[in-house]
């Protein structure tokens, strides 16, 4: 069944099948229509009656059409056209609507069949004309009009039903209620079904502006609706409030519409201001009377302030000059509030100087003004006065200005002199030639004196003493009157080393002045370290007229020796040759010792100090030993670093050694071991001496070549290679992990993952085989088929499509008594594919010879036109033919072959 939109009468490319028409076969008998069967067309708008009827006789094919189908004219089908068999209609209850109340009438297209024993095949087509039209499905976005899925359009002949539906999206639903047109019938006029969608609801966003640390809003909160706004974005701000700043961005400022609510907080916290600072000065001076006070201004910006004055003891504020900025608020820069300050008035300090015993005034009196000084310290001047002292210090020398006049009163006393005494001796021996006379010096510090000059026998004044006269002083004053013998020659007794020479002691010479003929006597001395070799003769003697030269002379006493040594101070053991200093007659006489330098010691230097014997004297008894202490300098640390050479990455945690105390030592590092590598190269300073800077030794391995791990994709029990293999190369990476993957093959499934699809690249190669089977395809069923009927003619054949997707099959033509091929199918050879296929082979019958009835009489006349049956296709189909009713003659016999089968030969009955 099908339209003819072309109208050519009959189906070709274009034309609409009639699918889902109810089809039904009745037997006419005696008038009477009874009903063998009711099938629908197909998809395809075929229909078969098959093995349905049993006799012989009339028949009737009735197919329900819509209202305004009409039938197109005869046109007779053949082998290669489908035409239109259908001439006329019969109203009867409509099939279709057999479940409405009452069953409307509809018009059923009729043909009439007959069938016989040879003649049970009949194929009837039915061509119609009727009005088509479009159905045309569009989903449109309610809030833009724009389409949220393609628009559809199905033409179809009219009255063919129709149902429709909404598409299912993530963000948007249909909206309610659907289109009153969704399910219904193609129409004269093509059917438009509009189903509008509106975007699902989402959650609200709520936009909170906090103060850092606390829920307190500091604007508006903003509420952002998600009625009809799943998946659509949006965007919040920070607003703009003054004295604060934002804290941080909120990781959701920016983001997408959800199904459930949504917070944004942003956090603000209070601009810092600058600090207010408090001074208290005083008016004029602008000292600070009173220590000044900070407020913080940390996070206070818009924030008040006020402040007030102090009271400030010996202060009055300064009400003349009061600050306007007391009170206020915290600003960015900073604010200096000052009060002033007068200091209050005092009474005057007056200090006086006088002499205690006469009251005269020593100095004129000093006057210190009190006026604003109230509270301030003030201090008096303790004067000095030749040849006077202070009685004492006055009380009050020091204060504070008070409210009334202080006098502060210094009193003083003339000093005691020393006394002054006059002498008379000899000059040379310090004998008496006078008593001595004193004069008494209380109370007389600067006050005049004299003494007597006085003669004596034998003698002569040396000289008159300067201080003969003058002025009592602090001290005893001694005036010397010396006199003096006559002159001799001199004694000088000398002390000397008798090995160097030199000098022990200075001469002591006797002046021989005034001393002639009279006794002197050396002095033998003794020195430390020194013995006497013997008494010089004139070691006593008289005075001479000429000079005497007495001499002693001394050797060195012998000394222990002084040894130096230089030792490190951690083992004690020498760093240099002992040195040795020889004693021998050197008792008393000073050694110097050295430090050794870094020349002399590199690496060290001294410890402790220089020893406290490092210099001194030769002594007697046991040798000195001056021990100098060194330690090893620091040195810079020296670190082993152990790295893979192709990331870098430690093997091994790194290795330190402590350069302290190291300098020069030699160090060495060790070569660690790692599986799975090996070590490029020794490096050059594995071994070393610390020195100042630190020592960096790198270790570099190089990871080992592995085995290779090749991948194999091969079909499961054939072996064969379904994919290029795969090779990992293992070079540098024994021990490091692998991994493989299966490919996605065409036609095969995996069959499992091979256990070591992952693993550890190892010395020796690995294969990793990934096994597949070929995937289950759809039989392939070949059917050989009556071109007249479609009935199969032998059993059909199935080709197992069991793990063959992919693989080629082949088909062949079956050979069939009676028949030929007709038409070879396109997919006689093809592919397993996933489906099942079926391959038809359509066969016609093969001609035979014709069947030639001829009617004669018994000498061979002819008496009627002979009948030919066609052979044509009917090979070893039954042929019937019928004796003739022939005026004047009677059939004398029944011919054996009147009825037979075409063969492949002319037959002749």
């Amino acid at each position: 069944v099908y339209y003819d939109v072309d109208e050519n009468n009959e189906f070709n490319t274009g034309d609409f099948v009639g699918a889902n028409k109810p089809v039904r076969l009745v037997k006419m008998e005696n008038g009477t229509p009874t009903v063998v069967d009711t099938v629908f067309t197909d998809a395809n708008g075929n229909y078969t009656f098959k093995n349905k009827i049993s006799n012989a006789g009339d028949y009737k094919v009735y197919i329900e059409t819509y209202p305004g189908d009409t039938i197109r004219p005869l046109n007779p089908s053949t082998v290669t056209k489908i035409g239109n068999e259908f001439s006329s209609y019969e109203v009867l209850p409509s099939k279709l609507k057999e479940n409405e109340n009452p069953v409307p009438n509809m018009h059923w297209a009729v043909v009439d069949v007959s069938l016989t024993r040879t003649d049970n095949t009949k194929i009837e087509n039915l061509g119609l004309k009727t009005v088509y039209s479009n159905l045309i499905v569009k989903h449109i976005k309610r809030e833009d009009n724009t389409e949220l899925s393609p628009t559809t359009t199905v033409r179809m002949p009219r009255w063919t039903p129709y149902t429709t539906s909404p598409v299912t999206d993530t963000y948007y639903e249909a909206e309610t209620p659907l289109p009153t047109n969704k399910d219904g019938e193609y129409g004269d006029n093509d059917t438009t079904v509009t189903y509008y969608y509106v975007r699902k609801n989402a959650g609200n966003v709520t936009v909170h502006h906090y103060e850092e640390n606390t829920t307190t809003e500091l604007a508006t909160t903003l509420v952002l609706p998600g009625a009809n706004k799943f998946g659509l974005n949006y965007t919040t701000g920070e607003e703009s409030i003054t004295n604060y700043e934002l804290v941080a961005q909120p990781t959701n400022k920016n983001g997408t519409y959800t199904l459930l609510p949504q917070t944004v907080d942003y956090f603000y916290r209070r601009k810092n201001a600058g600090n207010i600072t408090v001074k208290y000065l005083e008016t004029g001076t602008n000292n600070p009377v009173h220590a000044q006070k900070v407020l913080d201004g940390t996070k206070k910006l818009g924030l008040n302030y006020s402040e007030s004055p102090e009271n400030i003891t010996y202060y009055d504020l300064d009400t003349t000059n009061l600050p306007t900025n007391d009170s206020g608020v915290y600003t960015a820069s900073q604010i200096i509030i000052t009060y002033y300050y007068k200091r209050q008035n005092a009474g005057d300090v007056t200090a006086t100087y006088v002499d205690v015993d006469t009251n005269t005034a020593l100095h004129t009196p000093e006057v210190q003004n009190g006026s604003g000084k109230l509270g301030l310290a003030y201090d008096t001047d303790q004067k000095s006065f030749t040849n006077y002292t202070l009685v004492a210090v006055p009380a009050n020398k020091s204060g504070n200005f008070a409210v009334g006049n202080i006098l502060v009163e210094y009193k003083y006393r003339r000093n005691d002199a020393g006394k002054v005494t006059a002498t008379y001796v000899d000059a040379d021996t310090g004998a008496t030639l006078h008593a001595a006379i004193e004069q008494d010096g209380s109370r007389k510090l600067g006050l005049p004196y004299d003494t007597d000059q006085k003669s004596f026998v034998n003698y002569d004044l040396v000289a008159v003493p300067t201080n003969k006269a003058g002025n009592f002083a602090v001290g005893d004053i001694l005036v010397e009157y010396k006199y003096r013998r006559q002159n001799a020659g001199d004694v000088t007794a000398t002390y000397k080393d008798e090995d160097t020479g030199d000098i022990l002691h200075a001469p002591e010479v006797q002046s021989g002045a005034r001393k002639l003929g009279l006794p002197y006597d050396t002095d033998q001395k003794v020195f430390n370290y020194y013995d006497l070799i013997t008494v010089p003769t004139n070691k006593s003697g008289n005075f001479e007229a000429g000079n005497i030269l007495v001499e002693y002379k001394y050797r060195r006493k012998d000394a222990g020796n002084v040894r130096v040594r230089h030792l490190d101070a951690i083992t004690n053991a020498p760093l240099a040759s002992e040195e040795f200093l020889d004693g021998s007659r050197k008792l008393g006489l000073n050694y110097t010792t050295q430090a050794k330098s870094s020349t002399d010691l590199p690496n060290y230097e001294l410890f402790g100090g220089i020893p406290a014997n490092a210099n001194g004297v030769y002594t007697a008894g046991s040798d000195i030993i001056v021990t100098y202490l060194y330690q090893r300098e620091n040195a810079g640390n020296v670190i082993a670093t152990y790295k893979d050479e192709a990331d870098g990455h430690e093997l091994h945690p790194l290795v330190g050694q402590s350069g302290a105390g190291m300098l020069g030592v030699a160090y060495d590092t060790e070569a660690k071991t790692f599986d799975n590598y090996d070590l490029i190269s020794i490096p050059a300073n594995k071994s070393g001496t610390f020195s100042h800077s630190n020592v960096l030794v790198e270790y570099v391995y190089r990871r080992k070549d592995a085995g290779s791990v090749k991948v194999n994709h091969i079909e499961v029990g054939t072996g064969e290679v379904l994919h290029s293999p795969s090779v990992l190369d293992g070079s540098r990476k024994l021990g490091l992990p692998y991994s493989t993957n299966s490919e996605n093959i065409n036609f095969y499934d995996l069959v499992g993952v091979p256990a070591n699809a992952n693993g550890i690249f190892t010395v020796g190669e690995q294969v990793v085989n990934y096994e597949y089977t070929r995937k289950n395809a759809g039989d392939v069923v070949v059917r050989h088929l009556s071109k007249y009927d479609g009935s199969e003619l032998i059993q059909r054949e199935v080709l197992d499509g069991s793990g063959k997707l992919g693989l080629n099959y082949t088909t062949n033509a079956a050979d069939i008594d009676y028949f030929e091929i007709d038409t070879i199918p396109s997919n006689k050879d093809g592919v397993f594919t996933t489906l099942p296929q079926t391959v038809d082979y359509i066969y016609r019958r093969k001609n035979a010879g014709s069947v030639k009835a001829v009617y004669v009489d018994e000498e061979g006349n002819e008496l009627a036109n002979s009948e030919i049956l066609s052979g044509v296709e009917n090979a070893g189909l039954p042929y019937n033919t019928v004796a003739k009713s022939i005026t004047h003659y009677e059939l004398v016999s029944m011919p054996g072959n009147a009825s037979g089968v075409f063969s492949e030969n002319e037959q002749t009955v």
